[in-house]
């Protein structure tokens, strides 16, 4: 049997910048030849990687041809993520979605050592995805702006609601509360939820104003809930262990870091629901660094006596109580 040529990739890389540069009607065998000042069959076995370039080669090569190096061969690894368009028109989609992140936050429940490490600009999923009419609303805002969706949130509750999805999204808050977290929010996170509630009644998509009102109270539950868990820093039944961080500054993005001794995987929120999930080591690497930082310049508020903690969640439930008198007002 003929043994399997071992080619050399970055080599071969090499060879097809070269090749790309080169007029149409020249031989690239003929030039590495002249180049190198080599035969035409020892410039082939280095054109096809069989004969590993020295770096005296290499360096004659790239000069010769005008060959970049740090820019084109030190980092010919791209950046790997995937993104897939949640394309949630109906509720079978969403169904498929959020049974996947419930699978993401599974399989992190069951690594040994996986923390999680989040920035909040927005509310996380792993939160609201416990409160039914909270999760719904966020689903009909996100149908009200990308499909045009014309009815009230009492139409899209009957059209799309699908009992299935609903128990996927108590799975991946249940599977959230086993996962070791450390979280950073700003007193501006829960805003943005506030303003959309806001709009929302403003322009009368609800026939019953019960329904902003209980996605209100949920939200109240909400941060009574993180308050309970950032007394003992643990959240859930089993006392998970909870570190949570109030910036000073905005921070700009959603990003969450699934951390373990072996692998990272970094997922950056977009659009409200939709996600970049990337799997770049350097890319992870740097999303590491940059929440160390935002940690470090941010105020540890769950498991000791601090004045901030009382201070944040008063903060945040005199806005909500405000959503509320607004609510009833109208």
């Amino acid at each position: 049997m003929k043994k399997q040529e071992n080619k050399n990739v970055t080599q071969v890389r090499l060879f097809d910048i070269i090749q790309k540069g080169l007029p149409a009607n020249a031989l690239l065998v003929a030039k590495v030849s002249e180049a190198l000042k080599i035969g035409l069959d020892a410039a082939y076995r280095r054109i096809r990687g069989t004969k590993p370039l020295s770096l005296e080669e290499a360096v004659t090569l790239c000069e010769h041809f005008g060959v970049s190096f740090e820019k084109e061969l030190a980092y010919k690894e791209k950046m790997k993520f995937a993104f897939v368009p949640s394309e949630l028109e109906n509720m079978t989609s969403y169904e498929a979605y959020a049974k996947e992140l419930a699978k993401i936050t599974d399989k992190a429940n069951l690594l040994p050592d996986c923390q999680i490490i989040l920035s909040a600009a927005d509310i996380p999923a792993y939160h609201y995805s416990a409160y039914h009419e909270m999760t719904m609303f966020q689903l009909f805002s996100w149908h009200k702006n990308m499909y045009d969706y014309r009815g009230t949130y009492e139409d899209f509750s009957r059209e799309y609601l699908n009992e299935d999805a609903m128990e996927y999204c108590a799975q991946i808050h249940a599977n959230y509360q086993q996962i070791p977290s450390s979280e950073i929010w700003t007193d501006n996170t829960i805003d943005s939820m506030i303003k959309l509630i806001t709009y929302h009644v403003e322009m009368e998509h609800f026939n019953d104003k019960k329904i902003p009102l209980t996605v209100a109270g949920q939200l109240f539950e909400l941060i009574s809930t993180l308050h309970e868990w950032t007394k003992n820093g643990e959240k859930g039944e089993k006392k998970t262990p909870l570190k949570f961080y109030v910036s000073e500054i905005d921070i700009g993005n959603t990003l969450l870091l699934f951390d373990n001794d072996h692998q990272k995987r970094c997922v950056i929120r977009l659009f409200t629901i939709n996600g970049l999930n990337i799997n770049d080591e350097r890319f992870c690497q740097e999303a590491s660094n940059w929440l160390d930082s935002l940690i470090k310049r941010s105020t540890l508020i769950s498991g000791i006596s601090t004045k901030v903690r009382p201070q944040f969640i008063t903060a945040q439930k005199e806005k909500i109580q405000k959503l509320k008198n607004f609510i009833e007002s109208f």
